[in-house]
């Protein structure tokens, strides 16, 4: 069973003092340290100041839900997250500019490293630049997550980021450019945009 999860709370900080990071949008902040060698279910719902602060954050007019089913296991090597995001927000058409209405319902399975790969060649002083090199081109490779607070707020606002459409465009809107474009010689931009549009 899914446990639910206090959306607006945020990380006991136990470290070092220090300058404190922005707070996230959407925190649920969990020890991963207390789910090492196990898994754990979680169920997430972003309330709406919450969700205020996560369309500023995105730049979109309104988020009217964000909720996330998300299975958490971790090792000692990393965590893997899996499970669904469903949102539903409010988008500009990239044409028309109306308002339209964007549902989003997302399947996920993440895995992050809790150390970097090469951590042990780099402390003995292994690594070379050619292993530097084409770490930095494995575009493929999980992400890294050294910290022992693993945030599934965070986590469900940037799998929403990737998940939104980049160019929301309403069901037979006409574009602006149709709309009020006045007769006259046709640059090759305006021709080139009239073709993207038409494809």
């Amino acid at each position: 069973m899914s446990d639910p999860v206090d959306s607006n709370g945020p990380a006991d900080p136990d470290g070092p003092a220090g300058p404190e990071p922005a707070a996230p949008e959407f925190s649920a902040p969990q020890d991963v340290r207390a789910l090492c060698g196990r898994s754990k279910r979680f169920r997430l719902e972003a309330d709406a100041p919450a969700r205020a602060r996560i369309a500023a954050r995105l730049r979109v007019p309104a988020v009217e839900r964000l909720e996330g089913d998300v299975e958490l296991a971790v090792t000692k090597a990393e965590i893997r997250a899996t499970g669904v995001l469903r949102a539903a927000l409010t988008r500009e058409c990239v044409a028309s500019l109306e308002e339209m209405t964007e549902t989003v319902e997302d399947p996920f399975d993440v895995v992050f490293l809790r150390a970097r790969p090469d951590a042990g060649a780099a402390a003995s002083g292994g690594e070379t630049d050619a292993g530097t090199e084409q770490a930095a081109e494995d575009w493929d490779a999980p992400e890294v997550h050294e910290e022992d607070v693993f945030d599934l707020g965070e986590f469900l606002t940037q799998q929403l980021s990737l998940a939104m459409d980049p160019f929301p465009r309403k069901p037979g809107a006409e574009s602006l450019a149709a709309r009020y474009g006045e007769d006259g010689p046709v640059s090759p931009f305006a021709d080139l945009a009239a073709r993207i549009e038409e494809s």
